[in-house]
């Protein structure tokens, strides 16, 4: 980000000097092309901050967020280093109307490498019509 930013300083310079120099076109390029990298640094920090982060499972396991959903699916991080999709069962024993157990116990379903990390899924992309 730090060489943009200096990027961004030349330019501005560069217009400064070209607008002294009477090189009005070239200055406002040059101006206008520091406004488009600062518009795009902007939409890029604004885009990494509402990106999903990684959790340990150290501090924080999955916490359902719908009622209705026994599990969910989470983006994880294995011990091995192996990255995929695993689902989270939820503790459903109150929702166990028969008085038997729930078929799964609470935390991670069929892995045999424990979880070091996991994230939410990012939203699905939006349909480009």
């Amino acid at each position: 980000m730090r060489d943009y930013v200096e990027l961004v300083k030349e330019l501005r310079e560069g217009a400064e000097w070209a607008k002294k120099l009477c090189a009005h076109e070239t200055a406002k390029r040059q101006s206008d092309a520091a406004d488009a990298i600062e518009e795009l640094l902007a939409e890029l920090v604004a885009t990494r901050n509402q990106l999903p982060k990684w959790v340990s499972v150290e501090k924080l396991l999955p916490e359902r967020t719908n009622p209705f959903h026994a599990r969910d699916v989470f983006l994880v991080r294995l011990r091995s280093g192996c990255i995929k999709t695993l689902f989270y069962e939820y503790d459903n024993s109150d929702r166990c109307r028969t008085g038997m157990s729930p078929l799964f116990k609470e935390g991670w379903v069929e892995t045999a490498t424990p979880v070091t990390h996991w994230m939410p899924l990012p939203e699905p992309p939006k349909e480009v019509e």
